[in-house]
This record gives C-alpha cells, sequence and structure tokens, in this order.
C-alpha cells in the first residue's frame, strides 16, 4: 500500500515539473519575441560602402516613338528628318483687294526667322516668282448644296452636314512685284469666282462682294532649289471679296478642323514627318486641299473622300495605323 502511494507521488511530482518547465519555456519565448520586436524600431546602422559597378548590360532597341520612322527599311535616316537648319521663311501681313477690273490682288511681308525662337531675323528681299504659290477657296457653308460631278460619293451628291473649303483657285510660277524691304504683292490671272480648273462645281462658290461666302488665301514661299538653308512656309488670311477697286477688311480665322499647336506637340514646330506639312505649316493651309470639295484636273471632286483623303478622316487614320491602298508607299 505504502509502495503504491509513493509511486504516485513520484508520477504527480513529474507531471507537475513538465508543466512548470513547459510554461518557464513559453514566458521566456514571449520575453525574448517581445526584446527583438522592441529592437525593431532602433537605428538601421551606417550604410555601408558602394558595392563595385556591374557589367554593362546589352543595348537593345525600344521600339518606340523614334524607331518607329528610323530605323531599318523605315522612312529615313534621322539625320534626313531633323536636319540642323533652323531659320525659316514667314509670311506676315496679308491683305486681300480686287483691281478695278475684278481680278484678286495680294499684298504681303516675308522675313526669316528663328524658327526655335521666332525671332525675326532679317527682311527677306529676294523672293523669286518661282518660290511663291497662291490659292484661293470658298468656304462652303454646311446645308449648301454641293453637286460635283463625275463624283460616287453619295453625301456629295445633295448637302454637307458642315462645312468645307472649296479651292477654286491656284496660281504659281508667275511673276510678282518686289515692292522692297521683303513687302510683295501679286495679282491673280483669273477674276473672282472663275476657277481655274474645270472640275471644280462654280456653283457651290458665292463671291458676290462683301455679302459672298468667305474665302480663304493660302500663300506658300519655298527656299530657292537646292538651298537648304531655311525652311519654307505657309499662311492664310480669311475674307470677303471685297468689290472692284478695293480692300477686303480681314477677318479671324472662320474655320477650324484642327489647330496646329496640335500637330507641334509631336512634330515639332518644323512639322517633321508630317508629308509636305513642312512647306505649309499650318492645318488652316491643309483644309483646302484635304477636302471632300476639291477637285483636281485629272480628279472630280469627292475623290479626296472616297480615298479617305480628307483631312478629318486622314489624319484619325494616318495615327491609328490604319493603311491606305491609295497611299501604299507611305508609312505610317
Amino acid at each position: 500500500m505504502n509502495q503504491h502511494l509513493q509511486k504516485e507521488t513520484i508520477v504527480m511530482k513529474d507531471k507537475l515539473f513538465r508543466r512548470t518547465f513547459m510554461v518557464l519555456m513559453l514566458c521566456f519565448a514571449v520575453v525574448v519575441t517581445g526584446g527583438l520586436m522592441i529592437g525593431c524600431s532602433g537605428s538601421d546602422g551606417s550604410a555601408g560602402a558602394t558595392g563595385a559597378t556591374g557589367p554593362a548590360g546589352p543595348i537593345t532597341e525600344t521600339g518606340e516613338s523614334c524607331n518607329t520612322c528610323h530605323t531599318t527599311n523605315r522612312i529615313a535616316d534621322i539625320a534626313d528628318y531633323h536636319p540642323t537648319v533652323t531659320n525659316q521663311l514667314k509670311i506676315s501681313n496679308i491683305q486681300v483687294s480686287s483691281s478695278v477690273t475684278g481680278t484678286p490682288v495680294v499684298t504681303f511681308h516675308v522675313d526669316t526667322i528663328n524658327n526655335t525662337t521666332g525671332a525675326v531675323l532679317a527682311s527677306y528681299a529676294t523672293m523669286t516668282y518661282s518660290q511663291l504659290r497662291v490659292y484661293i477657296a470658298d468656304l462652303v457653308p454646311a446645308g449648301a448644296v454641293t453637286s460635283p460631278t463625275g463624283t460616287s460619293v453619295p453625301n456629295l451628291e445633295g448637302t454637307l452636314s458642315t462645312p468645307y473649303f472649296e479651292q477654286w483657285a491656284y496660281d504659281n510660277g508667275k511673276a510678282f512685284t518686289n515692292n522692297g524691304s521683303g513687302n510683295y504683292s501679286y495679282t491673280m490671272s483669273t477674276v473672282w469666282g472663275s476657277p481655274t480648273n474645270t472640275w471644280f462645281n462654280v456653283a457651290d462658290i458665292d463671291v458676290t462682294p462683301t455679302t459672298g461666302h468667305t474665302q480663304r488665301i493660302v500663300l506658300r514661299a519655298a527656299p530657292l532649289s537646292g538651298d537648304i538653308s531655311f525652311y519654307g512656309t505657309a499662311n492664310t488670311g480669311d475674307f470677303k471679296v471685297p468689290a472692284d477697286g478695293t480692300s477686303a477688311t480681314m477677318l479671324a480665322d472662320q474655320r477650324l478642323l484642327t489647330t496646329i499647336d496640335t500637330c507641334q506637340k509631336c512634330h515639332s514646330t518644323k512639322m517633321l514627318g508630317a508629308a509636305h506639312g513642312s512647306g505649309y505649316m499650318d492645318t488652316k493651309a491643309c483644309v483646302i486641299c484635304h477636302s471632300p470639295l476639291y477637285a483636281t484636273t485629272n480628279d472630280p471632286a469627292g475623290f479626296m473622300a472616297e480615298i479617305n483623303a480628307d483631312l478629318p478622316n486622314f489624319i484619325h487614320q494616318i495615327h491609328a495605323a490604319i493603311p491606305n491602298p491609295d497611299f501604299a508607299t507611305w508609312i505610317w
């Protein structure tokens, strides 16, 4: 009996010892962990020494904006599209009048400027007739009945929902008057409203003095052939046809599809890579040709719309990288 009680006492003491030991170990673990956590809020110590420079990585092409055009089998070498030319012609002081015989006359001024800063460098007093092109377009109002011949574009066989320009006069290679100090005057070879191209639809045009449609004149001045010391330029002026022997009141821009500032965000002030944009320099000039009412000697009015080359469709198509079969040799 006594032996049995002694054995039970020994077992109970052993169990008590084990439990006490486990409690003590748990308490120790809690104390140590708390100390470590408190240590995390202390200083990280001073920075170590700078490590050695690693080996150079491989040179790769990102395929982003520059390489889209400037790489193998693309449009051009960088030097071709980003030359160091910084000077440009600038046309200003455009004024339109009508001669006593009813022909358009335009006077204007030409300077050379720094393309980056816009600073005028000098008056350009040596321009020759071969450097100048002159266009006039009629702003056909929305809702006006248009009846171009030979076109298969349905919406041109009736009315347009928005105003568009219809170019009816174009002159170049004709002598003009140099008035000195960069001032010039030019007399068109046709009277008001007499198209220089038989494909134009005369019925769309209204050149009634002071009350007819708004007209836009576009002047483009280019460098002499082979002269790469400066860029060409273009400028525009909107007006109502004046009475014979009088001057027009020049108007603020009457029709803008988009501003040139938008284009220059990517194409720069030189309009680099924008087809012949580097010669016309402003969307106000683009719209007189890239219009659903534009025609040429060989193409009837409406052909620009048929090939999606009217400005709104054309520009969106280019920047969405949508191929145009009529311009297969161009890379968008």
